[in-house]
C-alpha cells in the first residue's frame, strides 16, 4: 500500500501564534514532520487536503508531496499522531505527522464501532459503552481505521469485552482483553414505579402474617 497522497510545503519564516493565525485566515493548516530517523521538519498543509485524508480515518498511512526542491529527497510516509481543534468552532489549529517505515509495526489508538440493535435495549435496557478505543500494534498500512463489535445478541446485565472484537492476522490488540467494552444496564424505574414496588413489598408480609391459620384453643 502506497498510502493516500498529502501535499505539504515546507514552513519557514515568523513562528508563533501571530504567523499561525495567518496561515489559518489563508486556509493553511501549521503543522509539524518528526520522526526517530529524521529531522523535524515545520509544514503546512490545505485545510482542504486535510479535512480530506481524516475521512478515512485518522489511522490512513499518508505519503507526504513535498513541494519541488523540499523534503527529504525521497518517499516519506507518515500518519497523522495529533489534530489540534478549535474548542468553539470546526477549525483546525495544528496538525503533527509522525514519519513512519512501511516495514516496522507502529501502535495506535483505533476507534471502536459498536453495530447492531441489542436485544436488552428491545426490553428497555440502556447500552452503555465505556470504552471507545484500543491499542493496536500493526505495520503502518494495515493498521485498521476502526474496530467493530456486534452487540445484537446482549441481553440486560450483559456485556462484551476487548477480546471479542473482530481479529486479523494483520494487527493485534494490546488493550487488555479482559476489560468491558460495554454492557447493557437494566431500566431505571420512574418515581411512581418505585413507590409502588416499595408498597408491594411492605404488604407481602403482612398478607403473609393474615394469611396464618389461628392456633386452635387447648
Amino acid at each position: 500500500m502506497e498510502g493516500i497522497a498529502l501535499p505539504v510545503e515546507e514552513r519557514g519564516g515568523s513562528k508563533g501564534s501571530a504567523a499561525a493565525r495567518r496561515l489559518r485566515r489563508e486556509g493553511k493548516i501549521p503543522g509539524v514532520v518528526y520522526g526517530k530517523k529524521s529531522d523535524t521538519v515545520n509544514v503546512t498543509v490545505d485545510d482542504g487536503d486535510l479535512r480530506r485524508v481524516l475521512r478515512h480515518g485518522q489511522n490512513v498511512l499518508l505519503q507526504l508531496e513535498y513541494q519541488p526542491g523540499e523534503g527529504p529527497g525521497k518517499k516519506q510516509y507518515a500518519v497523522i499522531k495529533e489534530v489540534q481543534r478549535d474548542p468553539l468552532r470546526p477549525e483546525f489549529l495544528n496538525v503533527d505527522l509522525l514519519e513512519v517505515y512501511l516495514d516496522t509495526e507502529i501502535e495506535s489508538p483505533v476507534p471502536v464501532e459498536l453495530v447492531g440493535e441489542a436485544e436488552g435495549v428491545k426490553m428497555g435496557g440502556v447500552l452503555s459503552q465505556l470504552v471507545y478505543e484500543v491499542i493496536v500494534r500493526a505495520l503502518p498500512g494495515k493498521m485498521p481505521p476502526k474496530l467493530q463489535i456486534d452487540v445484537t445478541a446482549l441481553d440486560l446485565g450483559q456485556n462484551v469485552k476487548v477480546d471479542e472484537l473482530e481479529s486479523s492476522p494483520d494487527y493485534t490488540v494490546l488493550s487488555d482483553p479482559e476489560e468491558v467494552i460495554a454492557t447493557i444496564l437494566a431500566p431505571k424505574l420512574t418515581p411512581t414505579e418505585a413507590e409502588a414496588e416499595e408498597a408491594a413489598e411492605l404488604e407481602e408480609p403482612v398478607q403473609a402474617a393474615e394469611a396464618q391459620p389461628e392456633p386452635e384453643e387447648a
